[in-house]
């Protein structure tokens, strides 16, 4: 029950604030931190400005032949950084220390409201709101709702779909009229007029204009035309050639026929060779028929 209150309170002061009370803690940790951190790069940076010499550090002296040569400070600079760590050390330790007690003195004291009161608390823009149970949905409504957000989203879906179609068809109709298309399986229209009018046809307008705007179209028409009566009579051409060259096929094939069907009717005798007229029919027996399934039957049983 106690976590249950405190997370109460906890959302009751980050909605009235605006942000959890554990961030502006973390908050005044971190800008400590930056100081301290800030204050420690300036101290090593005036340190390593000064002369050894003031900072107590004394040269050693080494023999070079006859003569005495002062050595530069070698362990200056690692003394000045091994201090300077020890120091950031010692700070950010007690740092650490002093504000995990100003952390719990904080949440509990400051940032804090008293579990009773919790529950008797209105911000200022809670006013006015009603929390009774009678306004409340039901679950028809909440179900009719979801129904509704499901129907939307189906809509939105389709409307979807359908955007992608239109761009398809729209992009083919550009690759259409599009004269540098590289796609051969749409026809090419690239020869009608490439402008269209920047202001169409419409009733409204005063006479004049529009009958300026009709003659200004009739070149264009006109070329148009031509060339479309350029490309019918082609496409006629073609059909016509395609008809005759079916026609001259379906005789050679029926000649063909005849002369093979007369060339076996005169080798059994049933015509006579000088006969060049052209091919009857006989009255067929029954008998013939007859035999001539019984022997089909043999061959293709069922």
């Amino acid at each position: 029950m106690a976590s249950d209150d405190s997370a109460a309170a906890t959302a009751l002061l980050t909605e009235h604030l605006g942000y959890t009370p554990l961030s502006l803690v973390d908050d005044v940790f971190n800008s400590i931190n930056t100081i301290i951190y800030l204050s420690i790069e300036k101290l090593e940076t005036g340190l390593a400005s000064l002369p050894p010499e003031r900072l107590g550090f004394k040269g050693s002296k080494s023999t070079i032949g006859d003569q005495q040569v002062n050595d530069e400070y070698a362990d200056a600079k690692q003394e000045i950084e091994e201090g300077l760590h020890q120091l950031e050390t010692l700070l950010t330790s007690s740092a650490d220390k002093r504000f995990d007690a100003f952390e719990i003195y904080t949440l509990r004291n400051i940032l804090s409201v008293p579990p009773d009161l919790v529950n008797w608390i209105r911000l200022s823009h809670h006013e006015g709101i009603s929390l009774s149970h009678a306004d409340a949905p039901s679950l028809d409504t909440i179900e009719e709702l979801r129904r509704k957000l499901a129907a939307s989203r189906m809509v939105s879906q389709s409307l979807a779909s359908e955007h992608g179609r239109n761009e398809t068809i729209l992009a083919q109709l550009k690759g259409i009229l599009d004269a540098d298309s590289k796609d051969e399986t749409l026809p090419n229209m690239s020869f009608m007029p490439g402008k269209l009018p920047q202001q169409p046809f419409s009733g409204q307008l005063p006479l004049t204009t529009n009958t300026t705007f009709a003659l200004s179209q009739l070149p264009a028409l006109k070329t148009t035309l031509t060339e479309l009566r350029a490309r019918l009579a082609t496409l006629r051409g073609m059909q016509l050639g395609l008809d005759t060259a079916k026609d001259e096929r379906r005789e050679e094939r029926r000649q063909y026929i005849e002369q093979r069907t007369r060339s076996h009717l005169e080798r059994n005798g049933r015509l006579a060779a000088s006969n060049k007229g052209p091919l009857t029919g006989r009255v067929t027996d029954p008998a013939e028929v007859d035999a001539l399934e019984k022997a089909a039957n043999m061959f293709n049983p069922p």
